[in-house]
């Protein structure tokens, strides 16, 4: 009885940890030769993600571009890893190698890592919305 207390407390505290995560993050930069790069990033509660990624890398000539992907996540310690559910459409996003963790001094902010260089630029930080 009381290993299944033990298992059941740790359980509906991971649970509870994990939605930490669970919430909407935004991030809009407009560098000064380039249009605006806006990156939005939901995880939702039953640990499916989308992003969406819009950028300008041209001021003045450049096209638009944008950037989406979907999957899944789940939390590993204080990370979050991403499982993509790749389609092989122009412009996914293919997060594969990417994990994020919120910043120990901005508790609000997830930041981003990766094995490998991300072509869509996802080297940011991301401000939790709600």
């Amino acid at each position: 009885m009381r290993t299944l207390l033990v298992l059941l407390f740790f359980i509906s505290f991971s649970i509870a940890y994990s939605q930490d995560f669970v919430g909407e993050y935004y991030y809009k930069s407009e560098p000064v030769n380039a249009g605006p790069f806006v990156y939005n990033l939901k995880l939702n509660e039953d640990f499916s993600y989308e992003i969406n990624i819009h950028r300008r890398i041209n001021k003045e000539y450049g096209p638009d571009e944008y950037f989406k992907g979907k999957g899944t996540w789940f939390q590993e310690k204080s990370k979050i890893i991403f499982q993509p559910e790749l389609c092989g459409e122009k412009n996914e996003i293919d997060m594969t190698t990417v994990t994020a963790r919120f910043d120990h001094k901005k508790k609000d902010e997830l930041l981003f890592y990766s094995k490998k260089k991300m072509g869509w630029g996802l080297n940011v930080g991301m401000k939790k919305q709600n």
